[in-house]
């Protein structure tokens, strides 16, 4: 309900957006992320996943994406994994970081909405 409510004014930046109901299995299932890369047109290696719970971190991993958590729940602990950084807030996290821990060639490089990388200018 509050998604439909939000998205009656448009996406804002986003190009587009899912929800739980949207997908047959929710997180920890990769499924969630894979629906949005297929939907965005891109591979899940492309792809940089935030999220706040160890659920959506390991759905996220599972699809093949790179994911920054950010706990939100005091207690909460993310184990290490390959291509998973944890962070205290979203503050230590800006396009550089995106980027680089996307795979993209150097810090400079800027992610497009489309998941293609070209340097930046």
């Amino acid at each position: 309900m509050l998604v439909g409510a939000v998205l009656a004014h448009g996406t804002g930046p986003f190009s587009l957006s899912g929800v739980c109901d949207e997908v047959r299995h929710g997180k920890p299932d990769p499924e969630p992320y894979l629906r949005a890369a297929g939907l965005l047109g891109v591979y899940p290696a492309a792809c940089v996943v935030l999220e706040d719970s160890p659920a959506a971190v390991v759905s996220g991993l599972a699809a093949g994406c790179a994911v920054v958590a950010v706990p939100s729940v005091a207690g909460v602990v993310v184990p290490a994994a390959g291509r998973l950084r944890t962070v205290s807030s979203l503050a230590e996290v800006d396009t550089a970081v995106l980027a680089s821990f996307a795979g993209a060639p150097g810090a400079a490089a800027v992610v497009s909405a489309r998941g293609a990388r070209r340097p930046a200018p």
